[in-house]
């Protein structure tokens, strides 16, 4: 993969996290029936935020920052697919899709995102050593 294309991968996907986490936080923190009003655009800033430190910052955080933001991605793109599935409903799979089913999908979404970044890392650095 190259590495551009990994950052924009990287960005979007913490970006998603980011818009998702601040969202839901303040939609739950301001307990009034319009909290989406204010939780929205506040996550959708907060996720913009994100995409664009990443974009510039995402080489210069070194294995360990890269490694933990791509993990961060893949849960981000796991909860919008898991979401998808759910709202979707291909072949009757959403009513089977229990909250534990689905956060255990989202989180191997991020180890799985974790593993890959890994094995990038390494077959970066085995490019460079040679």
């Amino acid at each position: 993969m190259r590495p551009r294309h990994r950052t924009w991968l990287a960005a979007a996907g913490a970006g998603t996290t980011a818009f998702l986490a601040v969202t839901v936080l303040v939609i739950e923190v301001l307990a009034f029936e319009f909290a989406a009003v204010v939780g929205v655009p506040a996550g959708l800033l907060a996720g913009l935020v994100a995409h664009g430190l990443l974009l510039r910052y995402y080489r210069e955080l070194g294995v360990r920052g890269r490694r933990a933001t791509d993990a961060i991605a893949g849960f981000g793109y796991a909860v919008v697919v898991v979401a998808a599935v759910t709202y979707v409903d291909p072949a009757g799979l959403g009513s089977a899709l229990t909250l534990e089913a689905s956060a255990a999908l989202v989180v191997a979404g991020g180890v799985l995102a974790w593993v890959t970044s890994d094995v990038l890392d390494r077959r970066e650095s085995t490019r460079t050593d040679t």
